[in-house]
C-alpha cells in the first residue's frame, strides 16, 4: 500500500482530530508536570509539607490578591502603549496577551515562548506584526530599566555591605542611572546618533550579526521613537511597570508573615528582583526546579529550610503555575486546540 492511500484509509474524522490535540496539549503539561516534580524532590522536603496548616490563611489570601494586582497592573500596559500608536487593546484583551505569556513560558526554557504568545495574541487582537513587535520589545526594556533603576537600594539593603556606604549613596546612585537611561533614550532616537551608529554597524560588526544588529538597531530606535511621541504615556507605562513588579513581589512578604517571619521589605524585594532576572537564563521549563532551588537558598537563613521549601512552592503556584493554567485556557478560547497543536508540536516535528 502506498503512503497516499495509507493516509486516506487512516484519516481521522474531526472530532476524533480534536480529541488527539487535547492529548498532545495534556501530555506536554503532564511531561512538564512530571519534570518540575521530579526535581522539586531534589530540592524540597515534602515531609515538610504538614506545616503549611500553620499558615495564617488571610496572608495566603493577601499573597493571592498581590499576584493578581501585579498582573492586571501588567496588562494595563499594553492598553497604554496602544494609544501610542492609534491602536486600541482592552484590558481583557491585554489579560490575555500576559496570561499567554504565562503560559508559554512556562513550558520553554529561559522563558522563550513567552514573545512567540504574546506576539501571536496581539496579532488576533488586530495589532499588526511591526506594532506587537515593538509592544513586545517596549514592554521587556521597560521591566529592565526599572530593575536597574532598583539595583542601588536592592545592594544597599544587603547587610554585609561596609557601614561607611553613606545612607545618600543610593540615591545618588538612582540619579545616576536615571541619567544614563535618559541619554541613551535621546541618542537611540537622535538622528544624527541613528546615521553615525548605523554606519559603525555597518563597518566594523562581523558579517554574520550584521543583519541581527541592524534589525535590533532598528526595533530599539522605533520603540524610542514610540515612547517619545507622548512622554505622560512613557511616564505611566514605567510606573505602571515599577508597580507590578513591586507588588507582584511583595507576595512574599505576606507568605513569610503568614508563618511569623518578617523579612525586611528592601531585602525580600531586592532577592526577588535579583531571583527573576536569574530564573529568565534557566535551562529548564519555566524555570521549574531551580527557581524554587534558589528561593530556598535566598530565604532559608531569615527563616529556616523548612518555611522556605514551603513558600517557594507557594510563590510558585500563586505566580507561576496558576496564571500559567488560565494562559491556557485563555490560548484554546482565542485559536483552538487544532492551531496550538499545529502551530507548536507539528513545528517541532517537522524541526526535528
Amino acid at each position: 500500500m502506498d503512503q497516499k492511500k495509507f493516509d486516506q484509509t487512516h484519516q481521522l474524522s474531526e472530532p476524533e482530530k480534536q480529541k488527539s490535540y487535547r492529548w498532545h496539549i495534556l501530555l506536554a503539561i503532564f511531561l512538564v508536570l512530571g519534570v518540575t516534580i521530579g526535581i522539586l524532590f531534589y530540592i524540597v522536603d515534602f515531609n515538610s509539607l504538614g506545616n503549611l496548616k500553620d499558615i495564617h490563611f488571610i496572608y495566603l489570601v493577601l499573597a493571592g490578591l498581590a499576584a493578581l494586582l501585579g498582573i492586571w497592573i501588567d496588562a494595563n500596559r499594553l492598553v497604554q502603549m496602544a494609544k501610542l500608536t492609534g491602536d486600541s487593546l482592552s484590558q481583557n484583551q491585554s489579560l490575555q496577551v500576559v496570561l499567554g505569556n504565562y503560559f508559554f513560558s512556562f513550558f520553554t526554557p529561559a522563558a522563550s515562548g513567552g514573545p512567540i504568545a504574546q506576539y501571536l495574541i496581539l496579532k488576533k487582537h488586530g495589532i499588526t506584526s511591526g506594532k506587537a513587535t515593538l509592544f513586545i520589545i517596549a514592554r521587556t526594556l521597560a521591566s529592565l530599566a526599572v530593575m536597574v533603576l532598583f539595583l542601588p537600594f536592592i545592594f544597599y539593603s544587603e547587610s554585609n555591605l561596609p557601614v561607611v556606604v553613606p545612607d545618600y549613596l543610593p540615591i545618588l546612585i538612582f540619579f545616576l542611572f536615571l541619567g544614563i537611561i535618559g541619554i541613551s533614550f535621546w541618542l537611540i532616537r537622535s538622528p544624527w546618533f541613528i546615521r553615525w551608529s548605523r554606519g559603525q554597524l555597518y563597518m566594523w560588526a562581523p558579517q554574520k550579526l550584521k543583519r541581527r544588529l541592524l534589525r535590533l538597531h532598528q526595533d530599539l530606535s522605533a520603540v524610542a521613537f514610540l515612547f517619545s511621541k507622548s512622554p505622560k504615556i512613557m511616564l505611566i507605562v514605567f510606573g505602571q511597570t515599577a508597580a507590578s513588579l513591586t507588588i507582584s513581589y511583595s507576595m512574599i512578604l505576606f507568605l513569610f508573615i503568614g508563618f511569623g517571619v518578617t523579612l525586611p521589605p528592601l531585602f525580600a524585594l531586592g532577592r526577588m528582583f535579583l531571583l527573576n532576572f536569574l530564573i529568565h537564563f534557566a535551562p529548564t521549563p519555566g524555570g521549574s526546579g531551580i527557581a524554587e532551588g534558589l528561593f530556598i537558598l535566598l530565604f532559608a537563613a531569615k527563616s529556616s529550610q523548612t518555611i522556605a521549601g514551603i513558600n517557594a512552592l507557594l510563590w510558585r503556584i500563586l505566580s507561576e503555575y496558576i496564571p500559567a493554567c488560565f494562559g491556557l485556557i485563555s490560548m484554546v478560547h482565542l485559536f483552538g486546540y487544532q492551531y496550538i497543536k499545529n502551530k507548536f508540536w507539528d513545528t517541532g516535528k517537522e524541526e526535528a
